[in-house]
């Protein structure tokens, strides 16, 4: 979700710097320095210059202010005012990260999981993460604990275990005492852990199930600076500098701006993009789909204007969602990664989330997003986009308080609920009025029991058909025409399916997945025609193999059904 409309910036209101008495300590020209970060008339750059050649003398506390201190250094490495500032910025940056390496370790616990530079960190990741940092050159991990309410090791290793071992899984023992009876070396216990559960790599929700219900911690412990949130950052040739921060904008031309051809990485600029925006995940303690089963080849990135980059990407064939396409995007700022999420693309509907790393809220957040739009609308012709009610209040207390219901109105954003949108239409209206009326918290409330959309349709002023209208037509047909019996359902509608489209005899694992897909919605959507029916033939080897293709054949598809309704 925007986290910027949503969460005050750790950026501090501005003082009159012009006023204010000279700062003698770190504490006060740190917040002197966060006070003008965010401005950039003369004064303000000239405040935040002055406080980059003060702060070096100051010694870095041993508090929780030098870890402010590197995030405000990231904020300003993100958005220079000047080639100085930003070599400033960096030189302090850099100091902090010494600082880290040579006392980091004082801090204990305090700041697990921050993403600091040398700043180990225990945390529960899915299987495939875990797996992922065993071969991560940056950082060594190993095994930690096991959560108390986890479901013992007996209890899965029943399953996985050689019937030479299985015995051992009945004797009682607790997890320590079994990973003692099979021989396991303690420096080896996370390999072993790992290689047990990959037996359920060709089932891969069991393989989560199970291994979530372990409840495994892992202790990451950074090789070198370089797996951290300070150096964790993209290449840049050409480093944007600002002379204000753009938040008043027409939204609709960021939006309809032609979308630049992705990058051409090498093989190499390629690998570093996709472990930058893997670690970015990793240095925040947060795991998405995409960013964990990412399909390689769908990865690009789209440099765009102001320091920005969107990079995309999908997720391997056997972790695609039914019929839709989840594709994954982190945002980059000059380099760093600024805001990730990702959104649920279904022909030109597309579900979509956001949020921004807490280092750079306070910036461009609206501009950000409306070029993370701009990239998925272009490169896979997306006309509405919908965001959920929990991105502006829902079981969010913040939002309501921000009122980020309005950052996402200001773009273009309305209710789906006509009813909602006509009262926020009229409470948009009243707050442009003499007196400022600002929306009552109950209002702010009501709004969360809607969706909101983004319409870019020339001609459409409705949302079209999203994937849940779909799903719940095939739930219909199977209630309807098969009582309830979902495999009777899937078998007899793939069997009509083969029967009016020619298929090869051999299909590939992750085909034979999409044909019960396909096959289920061409039963429920009554699909005779052959048009329909070819399209329908060539996305079955396109969902798996291509994401681009795939998204182009549904999107004719449901425009072709909608066209062929309208008719009848």
């Amino acid at each position: 979700m925007p986290g910027a409309a949503q969460q005050r910036s750790t950026l501090s209101p501005i003082a009159n710097t012009a006023t204010m008495a000279k700062p003698t300590s770190f504490r006060a020209t740190l917040k002197s320095l966060q006070a003008s970060a965010t401005r950039f008339d003369a004064d303000q750059q000239a405040a935040r210059l002055a406080c980059l050649s003060t702060l070096p003398a100051c010694a870095l506390p041993n508090s929780a202010l030098t870890p402010e201190y590197h995030d405000t250094l990231l904020f300003l490495c993100a958005h220079p005012a000047s080639a100085k500032e930003l070599r400033q910025s960096e030189r302090e940056l850099a100091r902090v990260v010494r600082f880290f390496r040579d006392e980091g370790s004082a801090y204990g616990e305090r700041f697990d999981i921050s993403g600091l530079p040398y700043n180990a960190s225990t945390v529960r990741y899915s299987h495939d993460c875990v797996r992922w940092l065993l071969t991560h050159a940056q950082c060594h991990v190993a095994f930690d604990s096991f959560a108390e309410d986890g479901l013992p090791l007996n209890a899965a290793f029943k399953l996985t275990l050689p019937s030479i071992d299985r015995s051992e899984t009945t004797a009682g023992l607790d997890n320590e005492e079994l990973l003692r009876a099979l021989a396991v070396r303690d420096d080896a216990r996370l390999s072993f852990l790992v290689e047990q559960f990959a037996q359920f790599d060709s089932q891969p929700l069991v393989k989560d199930h199970l291994f979530d219900a372990i409840g495994l911690y892992v202790r990451i412990t950074p090789r070198d600076k370089t797996l951290s949130r300070a150096y964790n950052r993209l290449a840049v040739k050409n480093i944007f500098h600002h002379d204000a921060l753009l938040r008043k904008f027409d939204y609709l031309s960021v939006l309809n701006a032609p979308l630049p051809a992705a990058d051409a990485y090498s093989a190499r600029e390629k690998s570093d993009a996709i472990r930058v925006t893997r670690n970015a995940m990793l240095l925040t303690d947060r795991e998405t789909d995409p960013a964990t089963y990412m399909d390689e080849r769908t990865f690009r990135v789209f440099t765009l204007e102001r320091g920005i980059a969107v990079a995309v990407f999908g997720m391997v064939p056997n972790r695609q969602l039914p019929l839709e396409s989840y594709v994954g995007f982190t945002l980059f700022k000059n380099g760093f990664p600024a805001a990730y999420g990702g959104a649920w693309l279904f022909g030109r509907h597309a579900r979509f989330g956001m949020n921004i790393f807490e280092a750079f809220r306070g910036g461009e957040s609206g501009y950000m997003m409306c070029q993370t739009l701009r990239a998925y609308r272009q490169a896979f012709a997306i006309d509405v986009f919908e965001v959920e009610p929990t991105m502006y209040g829902l079981d969010n207390p913040e939002g309501i308080t921000t009122g980020a219901f309005w950052f996402y109105f200001k773009h273009g954003f309305r209710p789906v609920d006509a009813t909602l949108r006509a009262l926020a239409l009229s409470e948009h209206k009243k707050s442009q009025q003499p007196g400022g009326h600002h929306s009552s918290e109950a209002t702010l409330l009501r709004f969360t029991e809607s969706n909101m959309a983004l319409n870019l349709g020339a001609a459409n002023t409705s949302v079209p058909n999203d994937v849940f209208t779909v799903t719940n037509r095939i739930a219909s047909l199977i209630r309807r025409k098969f009582s309830g019996h979902r495999t009777r359902a899937t078998e007899e509608c793939i069997a009509a399916f083969r029967a009016k489209v020619a298929l090869p005899d051999q299909l590939t694992h992750d085909e034979q997945n999409v044909l019960a897909e396909l096959a289920l919605l061409c039963e429920a959507v009554n699909v005779e025609d052959h048009e329909r029916l070819d399209l329908l033939r060539r996305m079955l080897s396109a969902k798996p193999t291509d994401l681009d293709c795939y998204q182009a054949l549904l999107t004719a598809f449901l425009e072709l059904s909608r066209t062929l309704t309208a008719k009848r």
